[in-house]
């Protein structure tokens, strides 16, 4: 391994130099914008859509009072046979437990809890919290509950919070919280793994006014952020959780705002020119499988049956080759961390995860050229491990529980979008071989422009 290192040096520095000058290159523009869908089919014209992915079936849902439709990503087709009658309704995707879950009925009348399972509706009956319209809500995928905030009974406006495990309601009573409010938009922030809240109607009668506070929800408390540039005052929005951009987009909600939102965990940042124009009440969900956010329907000028996309054409991955080799804990396995893409201008995080206890970590080599390899590391006294690619960049990452994880700095330059960089770790095990280190499989990085 070590004549390996030596042997590469003169890489090592190319590759640096490398990052270097497209570092010092023009920096890359968000290329993230919507695409108008043409399906053979859609819905009626309406408003009042509520929406989830179906991530097992690879669909999504949308429901409004006894319609549902299906999308498969390139038309519409209604569901079939019974669906729930239920207005003031909420639809969120249980990720956990594999299932879309709908309850609602609104302020006064009595609260329903459905569940779709990908063909048919089970209602369930469980305690549920009180009636209300409304609410804002978003399935929290670090935590695996479903939240709910606020809402109104026609009586007032409420700002308490639910949570929904599967099993029961529950409400953990914070003692810090948003102000009573209906009609804000809610969505699981990727890059916090927190859940965003955002405007909504607060105050009542002739002081009623749209609000442009941001709150985030820990699953304990609740916190109030002071962003630079908050988007305007807006209610009735759509808000949807981009998981592979780690953002959340925000549209509609407002007469006076053409623009699309994103927040990046941090600030809001206004998209580029171009949107589905001011909408209000439409369905927005996720598409994990085409990568995508989607919205429909809604209402602006007039009542509309358009479906859109939101996505960018040049987006990051990060897959798989080749194989490890067994050490004392196991074969070590080698992936991204979840919400961290390559993205220019970001930073990757990669883990290499299966070390033995006593490791103190891993040796992360990493190329910008594709492997000529596999070479066998028998010869160094490591039977059965391979080395997959170049080792151009030798880095070492310290052991945290059992697994040890690599930043990678993407520089912002247009240059590099499509590049692909390759990886591979090799954490310590004295007890695995006489070379001491184990092997992990391969990992390919694309890098992409937001």
């Amino acid at each position: 391994m070590l004549v390996c290192v030596t042997m590469r040096a003169l890489d090592l520095r190319s590759a640096s130099l490398a990052f270097l000058v497209l570092g010092l290159a023009s920096t890359a523009v968000a290329q993230a914008s919507w695409q108008l869908a043409y399906p053979a089919q859609s819905p009626p014209p309406n408003l009042h859509w509520i929406a989830a992915f179906d991530e097992a079936h690879g669909e999504a849902l949308i429901h409004q009072l006894n319609q549902a439709w299906r999308w498969n990503g390139s038309t519409w087709a209604q569901l079939g046979g019974s669906v729930p009658n239920v207005g003031s309704a909420n639809m969120v995707y249980d990720v956990a437990r594999q299932r879309v879950v709908l309850w609602g009925g609104g302020a006064g009348a009595v609260q329903q809890h459905w569940e779709w399972n990908g063909s048919t509706w089970q209602q369930r009956f469980v305690a549920m919290p009180p009636g209300r319209n409304e609410a804002a809500c978003a399935y929290d995928r670090a935590r695996g509950v479903t939240v709910m905030f606020g809402g109104d009974n026609t009586s007032a406006q409420l700002n308490d919070t639910w949570e929904w495990n599967g099993v029961a309601w529950s409400n953990p009573n914070p003692a810090v919280r948003p102000s009573a409010r209906s009609a804000a938009a809610m969505a699981f922030d990727p890059s916090t793994q927190r859940v965003l809240l955002y405007g909504g109607f607060v105050g009542v009668g002739a002081s009623q006014m749209s609000s442009i506070e941001t709150w985030t929800w820990s699953g304990s408390e609740w916190q109030q952020h002071a962003p630079a540039t908050p988007p305007y005052p807006r209610h009735t929005a759509t808000m949807v959780g981009d998981l592979d951009r780690a953002r959340v987009v925000l549209h509609g909600g407002s007469q006076y705002d053409f623009q699309t939102w994103e927040w990046d965990g941090a600030q809001w940042h206004p998209s580029t020119p171009g949107s589905p124009g001011v909408l209000q009440f439409s369905g927005g969900f996720y598409d994990t499988v085409r990568r995508e956010v989607v919205i429909h329907g809604g209402t602006g000028i007039s009542l509309s049956n358009y479906t859109w996309r939101y996505r960018t054409d040049n987006g990051a991955t990060a897959t798989y080759f080749g194989s490890g080799c067994a050490g004392s804990a196991g074969v070590p396995v080698l992936a991204n961390v979840q919400y961290h893409l390559p993205w220019l201008g970001d930073t990757a995080h990669n883990r290499v995860s299966g070390l033995a206890a006593s490791s103190l970590g891993a040796l992360f080599v990493t190329s910008l050229t594709p492997s000529f390899l596999p070479m066998s590391l028998a010869v160094f006294g490591a039977p059965g491990c391979d080395l997959l690619l170049p080792p151009d960049i030798i880095q070492f990452a310290p052991q945290v529980a059992n697994a040890a994880t690599l930043t990678l700095a993407i520089p912002s330059t247009p240059s590099f979008n499509g590049v692909m960089v390759y990886q591979q770790a090799f954490p310590g095990d004295a007890a695995a071989n006489p070379l001491g280190l184990t092997a992990s499989n391969g990992l390919v990085m694309t890098l992409g422009i937001r």
